[in-house]
């Protein structure tokens, strides 16, 4: 059987853009059953960093999406900070909107761990 992430980036990135209107789709898709895994998240991800071009909004929800994986109990745990360390940096660049987005976690945190601390303060002077 056909790998469906390897088939679904194809699809969508056949242009090499994630649209306006396949960031609604894909967001409709992955809301759908009101539950967000690490997996879909990463999958994304994936899309954000490997198209050319990017609808904002579809930026936006990919952020959210992280989020919403990171903190569902308003804490980083060690694990959540290796694993944002190794999705947003896959590309092994960090640009404005991830820092953005770490900024955002720290703020929405009640706690952090050790890990997170080192990764914000690592890459703020990036």
């Amino acid at each position: 059987m056909t790998n469906w992430k390897s088939l679904a980036k194809a699809v969508i990135l056949v242009d090499g853009e994630v649209t306006a209107k396949s960031a609604a789709l894909i967001r409709r898709e992955v809301l759908q059953d009101g539950k967000v895994s690490q997996e879909e998240a990463e999958f994304l991800l994936d899309l954000l960093q490997n198209a050319t071009k990017v609808a904002a909004e579809y930026q936006r929800f990919v952020f959210e999406i992280i989020k919403r994986v990171v903190l569902p109990d308003g804490e980083i745990s060690s694990a959540e900070a290796i694993w944002l360390r190794t999705i947003l940096f896959q590309d092994r660049a960090v640009d404005a909107a991830e820092r953005g987005l770490l900024k955002e976690l720290k703020d929405a945190a009640l706690v952090t761990c050790p890990e997170f601390d080192e990764l914000w303060t690592q890459y703020q002077s990036v």
